[in-house]
């Protein structure tokens, strides 16, 4: 399988990380360059045009990205966020909790 160029560059993410966090950045790089994603090539379509053919399932393929996470001690984290161009309401809504 060919190596892809790592490119998580959602809100300049790639950037980020590298500049402010290079030992995340090479622990996140180590983890997808671990994984055999053909390994996981197991789901089979039912779809019309691609009736048969082998897929990717999602869910053993991030199963197995979890477990290579938890082997580097990482822990899942989630938190809630609004967006919003508008300062004045960004101000005021920044320190409310998510339930208001």
């Amino acid at each position: 399988m060919p190596k892809k160029r790592l490119n998580a560059n959602t809100l300049n993410g790639e950037e980020y990380l590298i500049v402010h966090h290079k030992l995340l950045f090479k622990d996140i790089k180590e983890v997808i360059t671990s994984i055999n994603a053909g390994k996981f090539k197991t789901k089979i379509s039912k779809e019309k045009t691609m009736k048969g053919n082998k897929l990717y399932s999602p869910i053993d393929l991030n199963k197995e990205f979890i477990g290579e996470f938890q082997k580097r001690n990482w822990k899942e984290s989630r938190y809630s966020y609004y967006i919003t161009l508008d300062r004045g309401l960004m101000e005021k809504t920044i320190m409310m909790p998510v339930s208001d």
